[in-house]
């Protein structure tokens, strides 16, 4: 379910890293002024340390969050993993800088023995390192059937006030009102793309749903967008309402507003953790038109997790000892929880993915199968065959809750993964770090789906 548990060392950095923006106390006051290509010249210093094996001074400029969760055993483990992935590092090349909402993000250009990485370095307000991760370094192309001359794009805001989330609103061209869906993001701190790796499905969706006729409203997840206010005690508090459901919903209401949308033809779709919030949402929102569910779980996260770690440790023979160690540790961890099920005293050192009891709890109680059993609006469920996150058991027990449910399709498609992009032969995660897009059949069932489901009265 949660593509940033990989055991690569590229979601690995990914994985613990990026999730660390925010918080942090002010920066030392002998700190000197940042000046034009001052922070590029940081950046490049945090990847010269790390080549160095200086561990300690990559993280010299980490901002508290940053120290506590990175220190420097951490960070040798995940700099070596990376070399015996990709190679002996050989250069850093440019330095490119981005604004990231209150953060600026600056990727260097890494190159390995076996290819070039992307390491983007986040620094917040006062300059101090918040956030570590790595982008793929390939320009975004769209598949074929992207049509560009069929729709245009506007930016939008997602809420109000200091909780709005940049977003982005793909319009068919022509006369509306059209049929519209907003996109639900898996797990972790994703953006409006959903960017895995070379992947970016929630784009293909936009652009090819779009080109047949479906306005579609996607947006930066409220971890990403406001990573700066992910404390500590945010965290703790943090359920699936306050991470999904309450953005959701601002989306929903954001596109009801807008003359080019149909607000009777309104869908939501979400994949993984948004598919198994997508029930919900609609019994939320029960003038929803539809729901899309796309690779949703329908058993407890603790089972998913025990198939999903066992399959790796069992079928990725290349995987780092340190991902191999972390796998283990999350395996022992969600037995612990199936036996002995979860208790308010259980803390994240002690739970799977270390979060915290409350959020798990928040993930159970979404039952997605169960709840959209009870739904009456139509329902879409889509599963990749090949997906070893959310697995044709998974399928089969949302065949079985909704068998004989008036207005519920379900189809799963051989050879696609869990972002339903095509390959062959067993999936692992290093599948998802190479240039994929969503199945063009998966666009089409999609398009013909949204734009025929009946209105809800």
């Amino acid at each position: 379910m949660n593509r940033r548990m990989k055991t690569t060392a590229l979601a690995s950095l990914a994985a613990v890293l990026v999730l660390n923006a925010g918080g942090g106390l002010p920066a030392p006051a002998q700190q000197p002024p940042v000046g034009p290509g001052g922070l590029e010249d940081r950046a490049r210093a945090v990847v010269a340390a790390l080549a160095k094996g200086d561990y300690a001074a990559a993280g010299r400029d980490f901002d508290e969050t940053m120290k506590k969760a990175a220190g420097p055993e951490l960070l040798e483990k995940l700099w070596k993993g990376l070399v015996a992935q990709y190679g002996e590092f050989r250069s850093q090349a440019q330095a490119l800088r981005k604004p990231l909402g209150k953060f600026q993000g600056v990727t260097v250009r890494c190159e390995f023995a076996k290819g070039l990485v992307g390491l983007r370095v986040v620094f917040n307000d006062q300059d101090q390192v918040s956030g570590l991760n790595l982008v793929n370094l390939a320009a975004y192309r769209p598949p074929d059937y992207v049509r560009p001359d069929r729709f245009r794009e506007t930016d939008v805001q997602v809420g109000t006030g200091e909780d709005a989330l940049p977003g982005k609103l793909t319009l068919p061209v022509g006369e509306g009102p059209f049929p519209a869906v907003v996109l639900v993001h898996g797990s972790g701190p994703q953006d409006r793309d959903e960017t895995v790796g070379g992947h970016k499905p929630f784009r293909d969706l936009a652009g090819g749903l779009a080109s047949r006729g479906v306005a579609v409203l996607r947006y930066d997840k409220r971890t990403l967008a406001h990573r700066d206010r992910m404390t500590k005690d945010v965290v703790a508090r943090l359920t699936v309402k306050e991470e999904v459901l309450d953005d959701a919903r601002a989306a929903v209401e954001l596109l009801r507003r807008r003359p080019e949308v149909n607000p009777r033809r309104l869908f939501v779709l979400g994949h993984s953790l948004g598919a198994m919030a997508a029930p919900r949402l609609a019994q939320l929102e029960p003038t929803l038109a539809g729901i899309a569910v796309l690779a949703s779980p329908a058993r407890p996260l603790e089972d998913s997790l025990i198939d999903q770690s066992s399959y790796l440790l069992a079928e990725d023979k290349d995987m780092p000892e340190e991902g191999r160690k972390y796998l283990e540790k999350l395996l022992a961890q969600a037995r612990r929880l199936k036996d002995k099920g979860l208790s308010d005293d259980d803390q994240p050192a002690d739970l799977p993915l270390g979060v915290t009891a409350s959020y798990l709890r928040s993930v159970d109680d979404l039952r997605p199968a169960a709840t959209a059993a009870a739904l009456t609006c139509p329902t879409f469920v889509l599963q990749g065959e090949r997906d070893y996150q959310v697995t044709m058991t998974d399928f089969k027990a949302w065949e079985k809750a909704l068998a004989g449910r008036k207005g519920a399709r379900l189809k799963s498609y051989p050879g696609l993964n869990h972002l339903f992009a095509p390959g062959t032969g067993k999936c692992l995660p290093s599948e998802y770090e190479k240039e994929g897009h969503v199945a063009p059949e998966v666009i089409a069932d999609l398009a013909d789906w949204l734009t025929g489901a009946s209105p809800s009265p």
